[in-house]
C-alpha cells in the first residue's frame, strides 16, 4: 500500500470516528515514516504514544498536515487520551 493510500485510510478513519487512540494511526502508517518527519527519535515517539500529552502543539500540527487531517481532530484525540493517562496515574498515586 502506498503512503498516499495509507494517509487516505487514516483520514477516512478520522472522518468516520473509528480512531479512538493515537496508536490507531500507526496501525496503518509506520512509525518510521512519522518520527523522522516530526524530528523526534523513535523511542520518543513511542513515549508520546503512551502519553499523548507529551506531544507538542507543533508536533500535532505537523502530524495533521502529514496525514491531511484537521488539526483540531488530532488535538482533541491527543487531549482525550492524555486526560485518561492522567486519571490512571492519579488513581495509582492515590492508592499509595
Amino acid at each position: 500500500m502506498s503512503q498516499e493510500t495509507k494517509n487516505i485510510a487514516v483520514k477516512s478513519m478520522f472522518e468516520t470516528g473509528t480512531v479512538s487512540r493515537m496508536k490507531d494511526i500507526f496501525d496503518i502508517i509506520p512509525k518510521t515514516n512519522i518520527y523522522k518527519k516530526l524530528g523526534v527519535g523513535y523511542i520518543t515517539l513511542l513515549n508520546k504514544l503512551k502519553d499523548p500529552g507529551l506531544f507538542t502543539i507543533n508536533e500535532l500540527k505537523m502530524l495533521a498536515t502529514i496525514i491531511d487531517v484537521d488539526y483540531i481532530k488530532i488535538h482533541d484525540l491527543a487531549k482525550q487520551e492524555a486526560d485518561l493517562v492522567q486519571q490512571k496515574t492519579k488513581k495509582k498515586s492515590d492508592k499509595k
